[in-house]
């Protein structure tokens, strides 16, 4: 039987599950899979089947950055604030 690895604590995951994504959009689970639609034209990335649907963190950050018009030419390929926590472990 192959071992396990146990996950790194200093290592954030970029696959995030429905939970987390809910979460990081302030939403329930409920509420999210409520309006999944209109999030879905409002341009959200959705879950990748290769990774058993779930959602890639920097593709919901970007979305966010760009809804908020935080995201520009120049500073596009930044991380941004919660990725930097993220990275500082400040989160």
């Amino acid at each position: 039987m192959a071992e396990r690895r146990k996950p790194r604590p200093d290592v954030v995951p970029r696959i995030w599950t429905e939970e987390q994504v809910a979460w990081r959009l302030g939403m329930s689970v409920e509420t999210m899979r409520r309006r999944s639609q209109e999030l879905k034209r409002q341009g959200m990335p959705e879950a990748d089947p290769l990774f058993l649907g779930r959602w890639d963190i920097k593709a919901i950050e970007h979305w966010l950055d760009m809804r908020a018009g935080l995201v520009d030419a120049a500073n596009i390929n930044q991380p941004s604030e919660f990725e930097r926590a993220l990275q500082n472990g400040e989160i």
